[in-house]
């Protein structure tokens, strides 16, 4: 879907949002068919972490090269020369890109706003208003089964635009999700309480690259969090060389037991990784693993659970 940029606001003060994508119809981020908002900006820089785009505040410019007819348009109207052609290949210096957009306008394979493009610019600023307009005929369509899902990055980084788009989805009735890291500050978690139906709780932060601290943060916020009863399902990405080695998965498991959440969802490796990498111009931190290390490690991780009698939830595996 492309995401209407800012124009105006239906509501007063309605909140700003900065967004990188939505998904209307999704069946990987909550229960039935979702309408899924992915919110820009991320705390987090996991190294196996497929939209490394959304990490920062702005993403760069993301450039898909199988698309370029090497016509030289986005050269020519370039004020910052981020874009020349060399010996028939396209190359692209970011640190002069200004995000003004003329070379997604100027370019025969890109359209402004809209994913898939030889040029893109995936950040869009808008009001929480003009997005609950996009979605909602999608909910309505899906409200039986589905709902709204508010993922990232973070979403609870903007706080105050994500309580209004999740106050709004509720009083017309919408099932809320919310997917987090889990490591922010305890008060963000206690305004949006009563407005998420489901928490899907990444479990990315006990890979052991963060400091203790973090594990201290997340496990105080699940204590609240179960205390109060919210409903949470923790996702587990199976990532080859991490979360099926001991000293990640046992301690792991150790706090998902510790407070009784024995129904988790096992999330595949996204074999498409590393496009985003390529497109935005960013360095792997995680060379893609070999189909037989994926197999073994999502065996391995399954296993485990199945053993302890975990359920494992939806049909990711």
């Amino acid at each position: 879907m492309k995401i209407e940029r800012l124009k105006y606001s239906t509501r007063k003060n309605s909140k700003t949002l900065r967004l990188f994508d939505i998904a209307e119809l999704s069946v990987y981020d909550g229960p039935g068919v979702r309408s899924v908002v992915y919110f820009q900006g991320c705390p987090l820089q996991c190294d196996w972490c497929h939209s490394p785009q959304s990490q920062s505040l702005l993403s760069p410019l993301m450039f898909s090269p199988q698309l370029c007819m090497l016509c030289g348009r986005c050269v020519e109207v370039c004020e910052n020369s981020v874009h020349s052609i060399v010996n028939g290949e396209h190359l692209l210096d970011r640190n002069r890109c200004t995000q003004c957009g003329d070379c997604i306008r100027a370019c025969p394979s890109s359209w402004e706003g809209v994913r898939g493009s030889a040029l893109h610019l995936p950040t869009v600023i808008t009001h929480v208003d003009e997005v609950y307009e996009q979605v909602k005929p999608y909910l309505e369509l899906t409200k039986e089964s589905g709902g709204v899902t508010l993922s990232g990055g973070e979403p609870m980084m903007q706080l105050d635009g994500a309580l209004e788009l999740l106050k709004r989805c509720k009083e017309d009735g919408f099932h809320t999700a919310l997917e987090t890291s889990g490591v922010m500050p305890i008060e963000k978690y206690r305004l949006l309480l009563s407005w998420v139906d489901l928490w899907l709780w990444g479990m990315r932060i006990t890979t052991g690259e963060l400091p203790p601290s973090k594990i201290e943060i997340i496990d105080r916020n699940l204590t609240f969090m179960v205390h109060h009863k919210a409903q949470i399902l923790p996702r587990i990405p199976m990532i080859p060389g991490v979360m099926n080695s001991s000293d990640v998965l046992e301690p792991m498991i150790e706090l998902l037991s510790k407070h009784d959440l024995k129904k988790v969802e096992l999330n595949p490796w996204n074999r498409n990784y590393d496009v985003n990498y390529i497109n935005s111009g960013m360095a792997l931190r995680k060379q893609p693993p070999s189909e037989d290390e994926i197999i073994r490690a999502s065996e391995t991780i399954q296993k485990r659970f199945i053993q302890l009698k975990f359920t494992i939830d939806g049909n990711n595996v």
